[in-house]
């Protein structure tokens, strides 16, 4: 089968491509760049994705077409209508307000989006932890990201931050030490479409999400005024270059979730480690791809990875692209791990 790339040249779309031709040798790979074309012995087209009728005829021939072009609010919906209209399959790496409008595709057409780390996978962790619950009553998410942003990864972070357009935020943070990321570490807490749609999923009492910092950058970037979000997203790119100077990318998520389980209260804290938010978010997108040309995806209306029924068999193609570096579970809280950390149990 013919599997598409949009946006193939960048770091996301490099993954996908890396992550299939070793999993899936056997799809053909088509790829479409605006600039940077490589030869690497796959099919590479330039594409505007500008021009619907240029994506619609990248289309043409493909079985499945992965979008990693952002930022999604500008391209997300001409990639759907076209898709539509191709009656071909999509699955988006990015998030768009398009996709919840949908609600028809044609016989045999499945779409996924948010279907990266955050939002992607980050949102389908609290529900495989859930299944060893009968009821959640708090979750703590705790996502730390250090890469190098591009500037479309930005204008999608801020987008998704919902903040107001050019006023300060007022987010303030304190140092903390969370186990597994830091000792002074500083923690934003945020919400987003995705982390609103867990909470009610999984009807939990309470739940917090954090973006974590080893500074208190975020907190000098958004208590500043700023004229749009296309400014704040410039400014954003800044502080990541400026913190990254010299030193590793990585992802970390580190999740609390607390509940009863057979009458009895039970506890566990997660930790995934990752090479990157793009790696991450390239090997969950190639990982889906595959499940949805196995014919595991069942729904036929645009859905989040996060929200897809078949959890379990996607979470083995997740594992297949091998996505994390580590999954572990432990049975006790963030905070008897603080403990443990620090030699008091």
């Amino acid at each position: 089968m013919m599997i598409g790339i949009i946006g193939a040249s960048g770091k996301i779309g490099s993954e996908i491509i890396k992550t299939l031709n070793v999993k899936a040798p056997q799809e053909q790979l088509r790829c479409g760049y605006h600039s940077n074309r490589r030869s690497d012995g796959n099919q590479w087209v330039c594409v505007d994705i500008d021009d619907r009728n240029d994506i619609k005829a990248f289309m043409e021939g493909c079985a499945l077409v992965i979008n990693t072009a952002g930022p999604s609010e500008r391209y997300s919906q001409k990639v759907m209508e076209a898709a539509l209209e191709c009656g071909v399959s999509l699955i988006d790496v990015g998030h768009s307000r398009c996709y919840a409008k949908t609600t028809r595709l044609n016989k045999g057409q499945r779409m996924i989006y948010a279907c990266g780390a955050v939002p992607g996978i980050i949102g389908f962790i609290p529900r495989k932890l859930a299944e060893d619950f009968d009821h959640i009553y708090s979750l703590n998410v705790n996502i730390a990201l250090r890469e190098m942003l591009t500037l479309t990864a930005a204008r999608d972070l801020v987008t998704a931050s919902q903040l107001p357009d050019g006023k300060a935020s007022g987010i303030k943070a304190k140092t903390e030490n969370i186990p597994l990321i830091g000792d002074e570490v500083y923690r934003y807490q945020f919400s987003d479409e995705e982390s609103a749609a867990i909470d009610t999923l999984l009807h939990v009492r309470s739940s917090s999400w954090y973006m974590v910092r080893d500074t208190d950058d975020y907190e000098k970037l958004f208590s500043s005024t700023y004229k749009d979000k296309d400014e704040m997203a410039e400014r954003l790119c800044r502080l990541y270059r400026i913190s990254m100077a010299g030193r590793e990318d990585y992802l970390k998520f580190v999740i609390e979730m607390e509940g009863m389980k057979d009458n009895r209260p039970k506890t566990v804290s997660a930790y995934l480690n990752g090479i990157s938010g793009s790696v991450v978010s390239g090997r969950v997108a190639a990982a889906a791809a595959l499940a949805l040309l196995r014919g595991e995806i069942a729904e036929n209306v645009p859905v989040r990875l996060a929200m897809l029924q078949n959890d379990e068999k996607i979470w083995e193609y997740v594992e297949k692209t091998e996505a994390f570096r580590l999954f572990e579970v432990y049975p006790y809280s963030l905070a008897a791990m603080s403990e443990e950390e620090s030699g008091e149990i």
